[in-house]
C-alpha cells in the first residue's frame, strides 16, 4: 500500500522535518502543562491548530471503519496500547459515511493493508488521504490528537 505515515517516540518529536516547529512547540508544552494528562475536552491553539482529548473505548478490528480526512493532517498521542489499521484512501471503496465537509471526515468499511502497534510515548502523524482505524484494542484510555489545518 502506499501510506507513508510517520510512527516515532514523542520524545524526538522535533527531529522530523515534516512536522512544524511550531506544531511540536505547541505539543511540548500542552504536555508540560497538563503533567502528558490533560482533561478531556478540545482545546485551540492557532486558526489552523486544535486537538481533541478524549477517553476511547478499545473495539475489535472486524468493527474498526477507517476514517480519512481532507483538510487536517492528524498528530495523534496514545495515552493506551492500541492497534491502528491503515490503507491509503484511494484505495477504499466501501463507503461506510460519505465525507462530511463539517466534521472534515468519512468512513470506509474496507479492510486495512496493514495493522501497527501504538503505544504510551509514540505519536502517529496522517497526513489527508492516509485512511486510519484507530483504537483498536481492549479497555479504555485517554487519546490526543492534534489537527493541523493544511488546506
Amino acid at each position: 500500500s502506499g501510506v507513508v505515515m510517520i510512527q516515532g517516540k514523542l520524545s524526538e518529536l522535533s527531529r522530523y522535518a515534516a512536522i512544524p516547529p511550531q506544531l511540536v512547540e505547541i505539543v511540548n508544552t500542552f504536555l508540560a502543562d497538563h503533567h502528558s494528562n490533560p482533561p478531556c475536552g478540545r482545546y485551540e491553539f492557532t486558526p489552523d491548530i486544535y486537538c481533541n482529548v478524549e477517553e476511547v473505548t478499545g473495539k475489535d478490528a472486524s468493527v474498526a471503519k477507517l476514517e480519512n480526512h481532507h483538510r487536517y493532517i492528524d498528530l495523534q498521542i496514545t495515552m493506551g496500547h492500541e492497534f491502528v489499521g491503515l490503507e491509503t484512501a484511494e484505495y477504499c471503496k466501501k463507503v461506510a459515511e460519505p465525507y462530511d465537509e463539517q466534521r472534515d471526515i468519512e468512513f470506509f468499511n474496507d479492510l486495512p493493508a496493514t495493522y501497527i502497534e501504538f503505544s504510551y510515548g509514540d505519536f502517529l502523524w496522517l497526513l489527508p488521504g492516509e485512511a486510519h482505524a484507530p483504537c483498536i484494542g481492549q479497555g479504555t484510555w485517554k487519546k490526543i490528537v492534534f489537527k493541523l489545518r493544511v488546506q
